[in-house]
């Protein structure tokens, strides 16, 4: 069974907005998506790892449409999330809405962080403003 999370935000450095949908099946969601799980993800992105790993599957396929980025299995997926925390060590989700049908959901979000470290591709913005 293939497992999917993308993500379909607009990107900006200082504040993010976006939604996400998830057809999941992720290992906290065998019995379909709950709003703990969308709390968990993104209280993951807030620079928990633990929490974040939970809500994955071994062979999860995460897609990111903001950099872009497909990743396949936890340690990419950590690695990539990793890369996050260290480049915008103050970076926070917030939830702001979200549906949930079964196995599938979708929610807006917002994210404030400070682009301290360099990315692939997006260099830290305190370079850019010097």
């Amino acid at each position: 069974m293939r497992h999917s999370l993308t993500i379909l935000p607009a990107f900006a450095v200082a504040l993010m907005m976006g939604t996400v949908g998830l057809p999941i099946n992720s290992a906290r969601a065998a019995d379909g998506c709950s709003e703990q799980l969308f709390r968990d993800f993104w209280a993951g992105w807030s620079h928990d790892m633990p929490k974040l790993m939970a809500t994955l599957t071994d062979d999860v396929v995460y897609e990111d449409k903001t950099v872009p980025a497909n990743l396949h299995g936890k340690k990419e997926v950590q690695d990539f999330a990793q890369a996050w925390f260290n480049a915008f060590p103050d970076m926070s989700f917030t939830l702001t809405s979200f549906i949930i049908d079964g196995n599938r959901g979708a929610m807006e979000w917002t994210s404030t962080g400070t682009h301290k470290g360099d990315m692939p591709g997006m260099p830290d913005s305190r370079r850019i403003h010097r």
